[in-house]
């Protein structure tokens, strides 16, 4: 999967920040009046694998990623999976030690490390767990490896299909790195993100299982209209237009488990980054299943959406262009408020990632510093198509 490079001293100064996206992902809130099947036995996993992580100084480096957990596999077709305990560790070799020390750092931070997806019976689906944060760690003396440890909390998935199934780690993430020395004032490195690949030959499955099939029903089709807005941390919180979008659930009537799509228009933002005006145009492409359960009184909706910027202007100077788009797709998250109704709809709101960019021209390394990160936030009004 094509990345983008470093974010650090940047050629651009005065562009800073435009995450811009939208994001609705896998929360599993509410459950219907027959509470979901779910096995009540965990199975315990614990697996390394390596990954390479280019580095400045260093080039490509190859690093140990471990991954524990306990998962909870559904009992049938319509079920949970549930992954908690959760910890991952990156141990980083004793060459980026001496390097760190070379550039004056006393401690290193890392946000972004593999997620999970599971394989259901040839559906990929992503498993909500947030991104990893790695806590400020002392940098070790010279010759020693270097391990940073983070801890997660994953949301349900619902299953929809009965047949083998596999979760496993991402072959691919974004790891932004910040060394800094000990007063807490950045190294010459600054800020920078590694695009980390698994190692070719490299087996990132953490748990192979078999999902029985169940008694099914017809699923019932359900179709409501998202229209409201997201709003970007980096530009003040400022808001841009989502929808009149649609989303289009076949629902189990015995679990409330649905699989859908979510269809979003082209939308356009403008915002103001201290004196220049910045505006994008955005869409929205759904990639693979969008699942979650849909309950008397909730809904949830678990799927990803790559996001596309054909046009980003800055200070009236226009960038982007027909290939420019996250590098991987965005985590959607969306969970509806008290007061849902299935037949009369609500409100719903939920926080979204916006992954680095991509194939966006001379400037992709300054666009992406502009629009990648946490914290965005999405609110949508969802009503029922009559």
């Amino acid at each position: 999967m094509t990345r983008n490079g470093y974010i650090g001293a940047m050629g651009i100064r005065a562009l800073r920040a435009i995450p811009v996206a939208l994001a609705l992902a896998a929360v599993t809130v509410g459950q219907p009046a027959n509470a979901t099947p779910r096995s009540d036995d965990p199975v315990p996993v614990d697996k390394t694998v390596d990954y390479r992580m280019p580095m400045p100084l260093l080039g490509n480096i190859l690093v140990n990623v471990r991954t524990s957990a306990e998962i909870t596999k559904p009992t049938r077709a319509g079920g949970e999976l549930r992954v908690t305990n959760l910890r991952q560790s990156i141990t980083l070799p004793p060459n980026v030690v001496l390097a760190m020390h070379q550039v004056g750092a006393a401690t290193m931070e890392i946000s972004g490390g593999p997620g999970l997806v599971v394989d259901n019976a040839g559906t990929a689906l992503p498993i909500p767990c947030g991104q990893a944060t790695f806590p400020s760690t002392p940098v070790p003396p010279t010759g020693q490896s270097f391990t940073l440890t983070a801890a997660l909390t994953c949301q349900p998935v619902v299953l929809p299909n009965a047949g083998p199934s596999k979760v496993a780690l991402v072959d691919a993430f974004d790891a932004t790195v910040t060394p800094r020395r000990a007063d807490g004032s950045v190294t010459p490195l600054g800020t920078f993100t590694s695009p980390s690949t698994l190692e070719p030959g490299a087996d990132p499955v953490l748990l192979a299982f078999d999902v029985p099939a169940g008694p099914r029903e017809d699923p019932v089709h359900h179709v409501y209209t998202l229209t409201g807005n997201a709003t970007v941390k980096k530009l003040n919180n400022g808001p841009y237009p989502i929808g009149p979008g649609t989303l289009d659930a076949a629902r189990d009537t015995t679990t409330g488990a649905y699989t859908g799509t979510l269809t979003l228009p082209p939308t356009r933002g403008q915002w103001q980054t201290g004196p220049l005006p910045v505006a994008a145009e955005i869409v929205f492409v759904q990639d693979g299943a969008l699942t979650g359960t849909l309950a008397q009184d909730s809904l949830s909706a678990n799927g990803k959406v790559t996001l596309k910027f054909p046009k980003i202007w800055v200070a009236g100077r226009e960038f982007g262009g027909p290939d420019c788009r996250t590098s991987t797709p965005a985590d959607l998250v969306l969970t509806t408020a008290p007061g849902f109704d299935i037949l009369r709809g609500g409100k719903a709101t939920g926080t979204y990632t916006i992954p680095p960019l991509v194939d966006c021209g001379e400037y992709t390394g300054q666009l992406s510093a502009m629009f990648d990160g946490p914290d965005n936030a999405v609110a949508v009004d969802v009503t029922p198509k009559r």
